[in-house]
Formats: structure tokens, C-alpha cells, sequence
């Protein structure tokens, strides 16, 4: 696991939350579960695909991929990514333990778009806060979960799982 702060340069990290933010540009769209192991009803979270499958869902996001990927410094293929948003529950809930994806060779980078005490949490008990502009990378193997926020009204971020080009 690696925690990266300031992941982009200033310029670059507003590009893409004024993008993400945009009320004319960016639709969001219910996902009732967060994922298929979360056991609480109110673990829910609404979400963008940019990428999905290896395909990405619309052109204008490809400078938005470039950007995410350029401190990487390596050719890489995308295989998914999303933008996340949570709104803020009077309790912490925990969305379920799960894996982005059970390959060995493909990492998950999380880029966090504002602070908040909500937090990406691992199985071993270790948790990784959401900070502005900091990037959690992991094996996408690994079992994590998000925890939402209760201390802000909206919590974003962007999963972004990706494995060397050939």
C-alpha cells in the first residue's frame, strides 16, 4: 500500500474536481448497494463511470484519465474507474468488505477529492483518511471498504484500477 499527498499539481487537481462538480456536465446515478457484501441497508452510494470494462464510456473523459495517470510515469491500461459520491449519514456506515478485482497484477488508485473523517478502511484493521488530493494505491486484490463521512455533506473520490500496458 502507498499513500501519495498531493498527488496532482494544483492546476491539475482542479481540473478535475471543477469537472467532477460541474452540475451541468456530471450526472450521478444510484447504486442502492455499494457493493454486493455491504450488509447495511443505508450503505448505498451514487457513481460516474468513466471506464468500465476497458472501455471508456464517453471521449471527453480521456484528458481526465491522462491527467489521473501522468504521475504514474508508466504506460498503463485502465480497466475501470469511477467517481464515488457519499452523502453524509448521522453514523459512519460501513459499505462491505470487498476487492476491486482478484487479479494479482491489477492496482486500485484512489484519489480522494476533499477532506472528511470518512475513510477507506482494510480487513487488517488499517485505515487510510480522506484527505484533498491524496492518492491510496493497493493491490486490487485486497479486501478494503469504504466507511462514509458524517461530517460533511457530500464525500467523493475516484477509483481507478489499472495494470501495466503490454
Amino acid at each position: 500500500m502507498k499513500i501519495i499527498d498531493n498527488y496532482l499539481n494544483n492546476e491539475d487537481f482542479k481540473t478535475i474536481k471543477s469537472f467532477i462538480e460541474s452540475h451541468t456536465t456530471f450526472d450521478w446515478y444510484l447504486s442502492p448497494q455499494a457493493n454486493e457484501w455491504g450488509t447495511d441497508d443505508r450503505a448505498f452510494q451514487f457513481m460516474h463511470n468513466w471506464v468500465w470494462a476497458g472501455k471508456t464510456k464517453y471521449p471527453a473523459v480521456e484528458s481526465y484519465l491522462k491527467i489521473l495517470l501522468r504521475p504514474l510515469k508508466k504506460r498503463l491500461k485502465v480497466h475501470r474507474c469511477k467517481v464515488n459520491l457519499f452523502i453524509n449519514q448521522v453514523e459512519p456506515i460501513k459499505m462491505g468488505f470487498h476487492t476491486d478485482f482478484d487479479i494479482d497484477n491489477i492496482k486500485t488508485l484512489l484519489l480522494y477529492l476533499q477532506d472528511s473523517n470518512g475513510y477507506t478502511e482494510f480487513e487488517n484493521g488499517e485505515k487510510v483518511e480522506s484527505k484533498e488530493n491524496r492518492a491510496l494505491i493497493f493491490s486490487s486484490n485486497i479486501k478494503h471498504q469504504t466507511v462514509s463521512q458524517t461530517d460533511t455533506l457530500f464525500r467523493t473520490n475516484i477509483n481507478l484500477n489499472y495494470s501495466e500496458a503490454e
